[in-house]
């Protein structure tokens, strides 16, 4: 994690790109109400806190959360210590790389339902290929071959840990009633109740 951190530590308070298709980073000390678009959000260094629908989670770093809709969200960052402030990196979500890998899962990746949101903890295999990808911003050179792969990698790593996970509930197939699009692949195959906490 230390050398995921010292790569975000670049970042500016806002969210800032990387260079890296889909790939962004950010340091910050307070966090704006915003449209989350379809992401995945690691937790580097300090915690957040989210409110979607009602819903409040508290994400300690390493955690990551998955949002395969665009939602509103109210959120706050809380910094590490004075001296280590809140960093974190994203990726975008694009739909047909993600039915691409969901399509190549083997069948004890798929689950049969699904909701919207979800968070777990990072395991180290999930890491090692988010800090792989950021190593990519020193390395342009390389970006066009190796950042394709590492991406279905993090993809891989994240749906495998929330297939681990296959009760829906009612409040899973709510808001699976609610879901359109990109959602409806998501959902089909690895997504879980609102703040279900995966398996890390």
């Amino acid at each position: 994690m230390d050398a995921l951190r010292a790569i975000a530590m670049s970042a500016g308070d806002t969210w800032t790109a990387t260079g890296l298709p889909r790939v962004a980073m950010v340091r910050a000390e307070a966090c704006s109400n915003q449209v989350y678009g379809p992401m995945l959000h690691l937790v580097l260094q300090g915690s957040k806190s989210l409110s979607i629908g009602g819903q409040v989670v508290h994400i300690e770093a390493p955690g990551y959360f998955v949002v395969p809709v665009a939602l509103p969200a109210l959120g706050q960052v809380t910094a590490q210590s004075g001296t280590a402030p809140y960093l974190a990196v994203s990726l975008a979500l694009d739909p047909a790389i993600i039915a691409a890998m969901l399509a190549d899962l083997p069948a004890a990746g798929k689950v049969p339902h699904g909701a919207d949101v979800g968070v777990a903890q990072a395991g180290p295999d999930l890491i090692d290929a988010w800090l792989r990808m950021m190593q990519l911003v020193a390395r342009p050179d390389d970006v066009a071959m190796m950042a394709p792969l590492i991406e279905r990698e993090i993809l891989f790593r994240m749906a495998i840990c929330c297939a681990r996970s296959r009760t829906p509930t009612a409040a899973c197939r709510r808001c699976a009633a609610r879901s359109t699009g990109f959602a409806n692949t998501w959902r089909s195959r690895c997504a879980l109740p609102p703040w279900r906490r995966w398996p890390g």
